[in-house]
């Protein structure tokens, strides 16, 4: 029979136990943190591939390869996670994106080392984002959730907020390896967070039959038109856009400027977004559509510094009013199967990337002029203000 002796030494062994950070803390930290990380060369990720290549064909080809090892790893990487928990995928992400980062430092000198970091960089996406948007779903309260993305885009933006012009400065002075160096740094101290708060679920693999089901039954296949859209958006304003912005600016640290005063710009939009996104969805997501679009028709033709410049920071802010009560409509919608659900919609953003970006392609090589690549933002939103036509109620 084990005596007092025999407690007290036991008692000395334990593991000591912190304290768990309550509710969506820990997702509200790591994600800030990886936003600023992220921010940091994010819009100058695309420039130094077209550097690299000094030819946007081939930097598109970057991002196609990027975008294709997304698609084609959905399905492994998601059952890996269910075997692994949200926080070793979190941490094993950190680890491929630092890869990624590290890999970029070497191209100058090996340029064949382009072709592997773009698969880690998209593997790199999966791990972290499904987790995420796991972890949010089920921890949000379905009564606040506008007000919560409205909270953790505050979160967000505010800490990338300066992270553009300190990279276009830092890159400037000191070239792309000390902002890699600093981003690596930073993003694995995002990490730290997830590892102390409440939520730590491994979901049951699902099987493939289940995931190609999830395409076709009402809970998604509403929603893929809008999700597609939503891709071919991201991959014009992520992907091109910036090349865009070099090819017409060419400074860095105006580029990064430019940036950090249209994230600057919608901070305060963000937490009234945020407050009636459950209300407005509908007319939100009609006015900030009409208004994206119009802002990225004009770009085509208004190609000066100064309208560019403009051009952003009311591209930014209408953008708010189009994904916070979309990602609010999304997050708070009844799901039958809600890792399913997620994996589906990682398939359909990525397809809306890879197809736009693949378009780009083919304009390019026809020798459609770069202004004119705008216009694949503009079809991604005429895709989603489709959508909120056709499955939204009147707000």
């Amino acid at each position: 029979m084990p005596n007092e002796s025999h407690h007290s030494q036991t008692h000395l062994l334990h593991t000591p136990r912190f304290k768990k950070l309550p509710g969506l803390m820990g997702l509200y930290l790591n994600a800030s943190l990886r936003t600023f990380s992220i921010s940091l060369t994010g819009i100058f990720i695309p420039i130094y591939i077209y550097q690299q290549t000094q030819d946007l064909s081939a930097t598109l080809l970057f991002f196609l390869l990027w975008q294709f090892t997304r698609i084609v790893t959905i399905i492994p990487i998601s059952a890996l996670i269910s075997r692994i928990g949200p926080d070793i995928s979190n941490l094993l992400s950190g680890l491929c994106r630092a890869s990624y980062l590290f890999l970029l430092i070497l191209a100058p000198k090996y340029p064949v080392l382009l072709f592997p970091s773009a698969i880690l960089g998209a593997i790199t996406v999966p791990l972290y984002w499904l987790p995420y948007h796991l972890a949010f779903s089920r921890q949000s309260n379905k009564n606040k959730v506008g007000k919560q993305i409205g909270n953790i885009s505050f979160l967000q933006r505010t800490a990338s907020a300066l992270a553009p012009f300190a990279g276009g400065l830092i890159t400037a002075l000191f070239g792309f390896n000390a902002i890699y160096t600093i981003a690596i740094i930073i993003l694995f101290l995002s990490s730290v967070p997830i590892l102390f708060d409440e939520y730590d679920q491994k979901d049951p693999w699902p099987g493939l039959q289940k995931i190609i089901r999830g395409q076709k039954d009402g809970g998604l296949s509403k929603y893929t038109k809008a999700f597609f859209g939503n891709g071919m958006e991201a991959g014009f304003y992520g992907f091109i856009w910036p090349v865009f912005l070099y090819v017409f600016v060419k400074d860095l640290k105006i580029i990064g400027l430019i940036s950090t005063v249209s994230l600057i710009a919608t901070l305060f939009a963000v937490k009234y977004a945020g407050s009636i996104a459950q209300k407005k969805t509908k007319k939100m997501i009609k006015l900030g559509t009409i208004s994206m679009s119009s802002n990225l028709i004009l770009r085509t033709f208004l190609l000066s510094p100064p309208f560019l410049f403009l051009g952003d920071v009311l591209y930014q802010l209408s953008s708010v009013f189009v994904w916070i009560p979309f990602n609010s409509y999304v997050y708070s919608s009844p799901k039958k199967n809600t890792y399913v659900y997620f994996i589906d919609r990682e398939i359909s953003m990525v397809s809306g990337k890879f197809l736009g970006i693949l378009i780009a392609f083919a304009f390019v090589k026809l020798g459609i002029s770069l202004p004119f690549l705008s216009l694949l933002g503009v079809f991604g939103l005429f895709l989603v203000y489709s959508w909120s036509r056709s499955n939204l109620d009147d707000s």
